[in-house]
């Protein structure tokens, strides 16, 4: 009855950490990802009509 009481595996703390690690990983590549849209130019995402400008840029230059 007693096997639920046993010390924990110091490998778990590890994997643990790593797992951390991953994702704090991932949340600044998502941070860096939000900051590259920032930076680019407005543009409309995926309308499919190539590299004419919407009409968002030419309201933007009034």
């Amino acid at each position: 009855m007693g096997r639920h009481a046993q010390k924990k595996n110091p490998n778990d703390q590890r994997t643990y950490e790593k797992e951390r690690e991953r994702e704090r990983e991932r949340e600044r590549e998502k941070q860096r990802h939000r900051q590259r849209e920032k930076q680019s130019p407005c543009r409309e995402p995926d309308m499919g009509l190539g590299s004419h400008p919407g009409p968002k840029v030419a309201l933007n230059r009034t």
